[in-house]
């Protein structure tokens, strides 16, 4: 499962990667160039497809609407190189999509798991 467009906002980000657990710490280290590209373009969100996919499995209230695609990644585009390509229109969906979440039971599943 993947989703379109989620984020959390850069304070909630800040409080999640400040435990000093030895989660937290090896999240702080695993996503330490992606909050400094997010702080270089002053983005007040940060994207969490990765959580995102871990928090699902986790807890599948996060999860509040999905659909069935046809999906694919591109692999020999370089400048988009493993990006997800959705095509919501043919047949043959292979993949679900996570189309909407709760954003509070998402927050509570990931900051849990860096406990």
């Amino acid at each position: 499962m993947t989703t379109c467009h989620f984020a959390v906002f850069q304070d909630w980000y800040a409080k999640y990667i400040s435990q000093t657990t030895k989660k937290g710490e090896f999240v702080r280290e695993t996503d330490k160039e992606m909050v400094k590209s997010s702080q270089r373009v002053n983005a007040s969100v940060y994207w969490t497809w990765d959580q995102l996919a871990m928090a699902t499995f986790l807890n599948e209230k996060v999860v509040k609407e999905t659909k069935r695609a046809k999906v694919s990644v591109e692999l020999h585009e370089e400048a988009k190189r493993g990006m997800m390509k959705v095509d919501w229109d043919s047949e043959g969906a292979n993949v679900t999509v996570v189309t909407d979440v709760d954003q509070k039971v998402f927050e509570q599943e990931i900051y849990k798991a860096v406990l």
